[in-house]
């Protein structure tokens, strides 16, 4: 998996290229097939045999341009999917050609793909921070307005857990979640009382719930964790509500929760459903996009747009280099 700086090997797969394409397309607002050919030097001229025979190239450059029609077909299906809310458009006489849009920054579904995409590709360890903001918390900002709109805006509701700074906060933090869900239990230490509290989050980023107005418990509810960055696979059975309840919550809910993963990247195709068998309900790239619609009760955050922006500069810098 490609990180900037560094550019994706000619052998990456189909969705990193594409990636790689609306980068370029990003911050050259525009990119042909073959620029990425140029770019990544997917024609290497040192085929050529001693007889001077371009066979061996002309295969080279068939079997790229292939691969760069596979390419444009993810592009093409991302288009669809996202529609208006996808930052970019193909044309060009083969479809060879992405376009950014114009004023990006006015449509927050747009913003949050680029976003998505920054998060991805970036080195989320060393570029996580720019303008003062966290662009990897930010992800659980999004992953909470997403999964609000998605469970309705108007009528549920959502909690960004986040991490804490000590195990009291957490067992505060644990407290107010049961009071928001309106169900019975409370902060437990399994371990004991005295026992120590060595988790920050447990995994879980993100609750969202439809509550009655009755006000009792037994309802939709959904822990959500997210990810930023290409590793997220190493991390997709880790939150389980039913073992954070048994670990830190005195009553068993009368409906368990379900999960949910919410991460930057796009899923290639091919892996969706043993991904979605993991992961539970999966929010990748474009289905996040796809709730990131604002309304009078769910605004995207606006730190989101400025870590955004700023992504922007960076990505270009190492581009441009």
């Amino acid at each position: 998996m490609f990180k900037l700086p560094k550019k994706p090997s000619p052998k990456a797969s189909v969705t990193e290229l594409a990636d790689f394409v609306e980068i370029l397309a990003w911050v050259e607002r525009s990119a042909s097939a073959q620029r990425v050919v140029n770019y990544l030097g997917l024609v290497d001229d040192q085929i050529l045999n001693e007889d001077d025979s371009y066979q061996g190239c002309e295969d080279q450059e068939d079997e790229h341009q292939e691969y760069l029609e596979d390419v444009f077909a993810e592009l093409a299906k991302r288009e669809e999917i996202c529609n208006e809310a996808y930052p970019f458009e193909i044309n060009g006489t083969a479809g060879t050609v992405l376009h950014l849009k114009p004023n990006v920054w006015d449509n927050p579904q747009q913003t949050a793909y680029l976003y998505l995409l920054a998060a991805t590709r970036l080195n989320m360890n060393k570029d996580h921070n720019l303008e003062d903001i966290d662009g990897a918390l930010e992800m659980e900002f999004l992953s909470a307005h997403a999964l609000k709109q998605y469970l309705g805006a108007v009528k549920s509701t959502v909690m960004v857990f986040g991490t804490s700074d000590n195990a009291g906060r957490f067992s505060e933090r644990v407290d107010e979640l049961m009071v928001m869900l309106k169900e019975k239990g409370r902060f437990r230490n399994i371990n004991g009382t005295e026992a120590p509290i060595h988790a920050q989050d447990d995994k879980l980023d993100v609750i969202g719930t439809i509550p009655f107005t009755d006000g009792r418990g037994g309802q939709l509810i959904v822990f959500a964790q997210s990810k930023t960055g290409t590793n997220w696979k190493s991390h997709i059975s880790e939150l389980r509500p039913e073992v954070f309840a048994k670990k830190w919550i005195s009553h068993d809910f009368l409906i368990p929760p379900l999960r949910a993963y919410c991460i930057a990247e796009s899923v290639d195709e091919i892996e969706w459903a043993s991904n979605c068998a993991e992961a539970g309900l999966l929010f990748d790239r474009c289905r996040l996009v796809e709730c990131c619609i604002e309304d009078d009760t769910n605004k995207l955050p606006e730190n989101i747009r400025a870590w955004t922006q700023a992504a922007q500069t960076r990505i270009n810098s190492y581009i441009s280099a």
